[in-house]
Protein backbone atom coordinates (compact mmCIF):
# COMPACT_ATOMS: atom_id res chain seq x y z
CA UNK A 1 0.00 0.00 0.00
CA UNK A 2 3.26 1.93 0.64
CA UNK A 3 4.22 2.05 -2.84
CA UNK A 4 0.84 2.81 -4.40
CA UNK A 5 0.97 5.71 -2.18
CA UNK A 6 3.99 6.78 -3.13
CA UNK A 7 3.75 6.24 -6.53
CA UNK A 8 0.83 8.44 -6.61
CA UNK A 9 2.26 10.96 -4.73
CA UNK A 10 5.98 10.95 -7.22
CA UNK A 11 3.92 10.82 -10.52
CA UNK A 12 3.34 14.28 -10.79
CA UNK A 13 7.03 15.16 -10.20
CA UNK A 14 8.26 12.38 -12.46
CA UNK A 15 5.76 13.08 -15.70
CA UNK A 16 7.11 17.30 -15.35
CA UNK A 17 10.25 16.65 -15.21
CA UNK A 18 10.40 13.71 -17.76
CA UNK A 19 8.19 15.73 -20.03
CA UNK A 20 10.93 19.24 -19.05
CA UNK A 21 13.94 16.91 -19.93
CA UNK A 22 12.74 15.88 -23.26
CA UNK A 23 11.66 19.71 -24.32
CA UNK A 24 15.00 20.75 -23.14
CA UNK A 25 17.24 18.63 -24.85
CA UNK A 26 15.72 20.14 -28.31
CA UNK A 27 18.04 23.13 -29.64
CA UNK A 28 16.77 26.63 -28.60
CA UNK A 29 17.50 27.69 -31.96
CA UNK A 30 15.09 25.65 -33.73
CA UNK A 31 12.03 26.46 -31.54
CA UNK A 32 12.28 29.10 -28.29
CA UNK A 33 8.82 27.93 -27.30
CA UNK A 34 9.34 24.92 -26.77
CA UNK A 35 12.70 25.42 -25.00
CA UNK A 36 10.44 28.01 -22.62
CA UNK A 37 7.85 25.19 -22.60
CA UNK A 38 10.99 22.96 -21.36
CA UNK A 39 11.77 25.42 -18.57
CA UNK A 40 8.06 25.60 -17.19
CA UNK A 41 8.06 22.07 -17.00
CA UNK A 42 10.80 22.06 -15.12
CA UNK A 43 9.78 24.69 -12.50
CA UNK A 44 6.62 22.96 -11.78
CA UNK A 45 8.40 19.65 -10.89
CA UNK A 46 9.92 21.78 -8.45
CA UNK A 47 6.79 22.45 -7.04
CA UNK A 48 5.33 18.57 -7.62
CA UNK A 49 8.35 17.41 -5.71
CA UNK A 50 7.89 19.58 -3.01
CA UNK A 51 4.29 18.56 -2.65
CA UNK A 52 5.92 14.80 -2.34
CA UNK A 53 7.79 15.70 0.29
CA UNK A 54 5.13 17.67 2.55
CA UNK A 55 2.54 15.41 2.07
CA UNK A 56 4.77 11.91 2.55
CA UNK A 57 5.81 13.42 5.77
CA UNK A 58 9.07 14.56 5.86
CA UNK A 59 8.87 17.72 7.52
CA UNK A 60 12.23 18.22 7.90
CA UNK A 61 13.31 18.00 4.62
CA UNK A 62 10.49 20.22 3.71
CA UNK A 63 12.21 22.96 6.13
CA UNK A 64 15.49 22.95 4.51
CA UNK A 65 13.11 23.26 0.94
CA UNK A 66 10.75 25.77 1.50
CA UNK A 67 12.40 28.76 0.49
CA UNK A 68 13.13 26.52 -3.40
CA UNK A 69 8.90 25.30 -3.21
CA UNK A 70 8.20 29.48 -2.46
CA UNK A 71 10.72 30.26 -5.59
CA UNK A 72 9.06 27.42 -7.58
CA UNK A 73 5.46 27.99 -6.75
CA UNK A 74 5.68 32.04 -7.56
CA UNK A 75 7.48 31.13 -10.71
CA UNK A 76 4.98 29.25 -12.71
CA UNK A 77 2.86 31.39 -13.91
CA UNK A 78 5.23 34.19 -15.15
CA UNK A 79 7.09 31.55 -16.88
CA UNK A 80 3.66 30.04 -18.47
CA UNK A 81 2.87 33.58 -19.67
CA UNK A 82 6.33 33.69 -20.79
CA UNK A 83 5.70 30.87 -22.73
CA UNK A 84 2.54 32.15 -24.16
CA UNK A 85 4.27 35.29 -25.24
CA UNK A 86 7.32 33.25 -26.85
CA UNK A 87 4.63 30.90 -28.60
CA UNK A 88 2.35 33.52 -30.15
CA UNK A 89 3.92 36.77 -29.59
CA UNK A 90 7.47 37.20 -29.18
CA UNK A 91 9.94 34.60 -31.03
CA UNK A 92 12.65 36.12 -29.08
CA UNK A 93 13.44 35.89 -25.67
CA UNK A 94 14.20 39.76 -23.94
CA UNK A 95 15.85 39.74 -20.57
CA UNK A 96 13.50 42.43 -19.34
CA UNK A 97 11.04 39.70 -18.83
CA UNK A 98 12.40 38.04 -15.63
CA UNK A 99 11.28 41.03 -13.83
CA UNK A 100 7.81 39.32 -13.81
CA UNK A 101 10.41 36.84 -11.79
CA UNK A 102 11.38 39.65 -9.37
CA UNK A 103 8.49 38.41 -6.40
CA UNK A 104 9.73 34.85 -6.54
CA UNK A 105 13.18 35.61 -6.10
CA UNK A 106 12.58 38.37 -3.07
CA UNK A 107 9.95 35.81 -1.34
CA UNK A 108 12.45 32.80 -1.59
CA UNK A 109 15.29 34.92 -0.52
CA UNK A 110 13.35 36.17 2.37
CA UNK A 111 12.23 32.82 3.47
CA UNK A 112 15.66 31.30 3.16
CA UNK A 113 16.93 33.76 5.54
CA UNK A 114 14.25 33.62 8.07
CA UNK A 115 14.00 29.47 8.52
CA UNK A 116 17.88 29.45 8.40
CA UNK A 117 18.18 31.87 11.06
CA UNK A 118 15.24 30.60 13.05
CA UNK A 119 15.59 29.03 16.02
CA UNK A 120 14.76 25.15 15.93
CA UNK A 121 11.56 26.43 18.60
CA UNK A 122 10.83 28.50 16.42
CA UNK A 123 11.00 26.52 13.12
CA UNK A 124 8.70 23.85 15.40
CA UNK A 125 6.08 26.35 15.09
CA UNK A 126 5.91 27.41 12.10
CA UNK A 127 5.89 24.03 10.90
CA UNK A 128 3.28 23.04 12.76
CA UNK A 129 1.40 25.65 13.13
CA UNK A 130 1.45 27.95 10.40
CA UNK A 131 2.20 25.01 7.77
CA UNK A 132 0.69 22.25 8.49
CA UNK A 133 -2.27 23.40 11.05
CA UNK A 134 -2.84 26.84 9.32
CA UNK A 135 -2.98 27.83 13.12
CA UNK A 136 -2.25 31.60 13.17
CA UNK A 137 -2.75 32.21 17.36
CA UNK A 138 0.79 31.60 17.45
CA UNK A 139 2.75 34.06 15.18
CA UNK A 140 1.54 36.96 17.05
CA UNK A 141 3.77 36.54 19.97
CA UNK A 142 7.43 36.56 18.26
CA UNK A 143 8.39 39.02 16.31
CA UNK A 144 10.54 36.48 14.57
CA UNK A 145 7.75 34.11 13.85
CA UNK A 146 5.72 37.27 12.75
CA UNK A 147 8.50 37.81 10.45
CA UNK A 148 7.93 33.92 8.57
CA UNK A 149 4.45 34.21 8.86
CA UNK A 150 4.17 37.67 6.95
CA UNK A 151 6.28 36.35 4.01
CA UNK A 152 4.69 33.24 3.85
CA UNK A 153 1.09 34.85 3.30
CA UNK A 154 2.44 37.60 1.24
CA UNK A 155 3.68 34.25 -0.69
CA UNK A 156 0.54 32.83 -0.73
CA UNK A 157 -1.25 36.37 -1.44
CA UNK A 158 1.37 36.79 -4.87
Amino acid sequence: MQVIRNIIILSPFFITAFWGWVFLLNPVRKNRARFGLGIFMIITSIVYFSHAVFFAGDYAMYLKIDWIYAFAALSVYPLYYLYIRLLTRNVYFKWSYLWHLLPAFLVAGLLEFFITHATPADKAIYLNKILIHRDWSESGGDSFIMLITVTYLISRVI
